[in-house]
């Protein structure tokens, strides 16, 4: 604990980093925010290897000791290729309160592996990146494509002609602008590649939208709705990563979600409300915490609550 009312975490090395999948020539990154603040930081890349070495610090402004107990900082590690930046290899939590920061302790943790929602709740992946102009005012998505959507019928085995709807909502649920991609005959894993436009859209307004896919299959009859994804500022994890890059990146970096299932009646005009939480950091005190022995990461905030890692 230091007079200069900072969190200081030295992110140092990780141990046995397991990997989903043959990518040599990826690299990796860590990112380390502290949460419910969302305030964040991100290593450097280096070569994928087992036991990448990091050493870096980080520094937290404006930390309100008086709530210490509700914070935690959340790791999480990435493998990035010259594309796209994939679900994350894993993540873990650390709660903070005065006896683990004040001698500056080195700290082996777990990486928990990154655990996509049940098999039976799975209902298929979104790529899509994001891109800000300020200046233009001007917000650009280029749906990129999906993958493992449901079939249709009752035995999910008919194949769909799916599209996808992006709407730019009000905080209070009102659908602001849309605009749609074109429908892929036949498929489950469709591939789009198609830039989405909306202008007139200021900087300040950002804080007070969200963004939402709607992937339907495209029938006169029966436009079934297959999954939907939202993203705004008052996002979590990768969510929140991607939108701090849209803000703050030069270039635009696409990502994959997990779609969820909505009321599989609802039309086209649908709007879905959400609560909007606008990001409140607080004043802090300094801090040291020193290292984490990794394996691989990424539980979601309930399930980490559940392990008792996250306040």
């Amino acid at each position: 604990m230091s007079d200069s009312q900072k969190l200081t975490v030295n992110l140092l090395r990780i141990f046995d980093l397991q990997f989903k999948e043959t990518s040599p020539n990826s690299d990796l990154y860590c990112r380390c925010t502290l949460m419910p603040d969302k305030s964040a930081f991100q290593t450097k890349l280096v070569k994928r290897n087992s036991n990448p070495v990091f050493e870096e610090q980080f520094e937290f402004d404006c930390l309100d000791l008086s709530k210490l107990e509700s914070r935690y900082i959340e790791i999480s590690v990435y493998e990035v290729d010259k594309v796209t930046r994939e679900d994350c290899l894993g993540m873990f939590g650390h709660k903070l309160n005065y006896q683990n920061i004040e001698n500056k302790k080195i700290f082996l943790k777990e990486i928990k592996p990154f655990v996509r929602l049940s098999e039976e709740n799975y209902i298929g992946d979104l790529m899509f990146s994001l891109a800000y102009l300020p200046a233009a005012e001007r917000l650009t998505i280029v749906v990129i494509k999906a993958r493992n959507l449901q079939g249709l019928g009752p035995d999910k085995k008919l194949l769909p002609d799916p599209f996808v709807k992006v709407c730019i909502l009000s905080k209070d649920g009102k659908k602001l602008k849309k605009k749609k991609t074109s429908s892929q005959k036949g498929t489950m894993c469709p591939v789009y590649n198609e830039e989405i436009v909306f202008t007139n859209l200021k900087k300040d307004q950002l804080n007070d939208i969200m963004i939402q896919f709607l992937i339907y299959h495209d029938s006169l009859t029966n436009r079934e709705l297959l999954g939907s994804f939202s993203i705004s500022s008052s996002s979590r994890g990768n969510e929140y990563a991607q939108w701090k890059d849209m803000l703050e990146s030069k270039k635009s970096i696409a990502w994959w979600h997990s779609l969820t299932a909505l009321n599989s009646n609802v039309d086209s005009d649908h709007n879905l409300n959400q609560n909007f939480s606008i990001n409140n950091r607080k004043n802090s005190k300094s801090i040291n915490l020193f290292s984490f022995k990794p394996k691989p990461i990424s539980i979601s905030y309930k399930q980490a609550q559940a392990l008792g890692e996250h306040p």
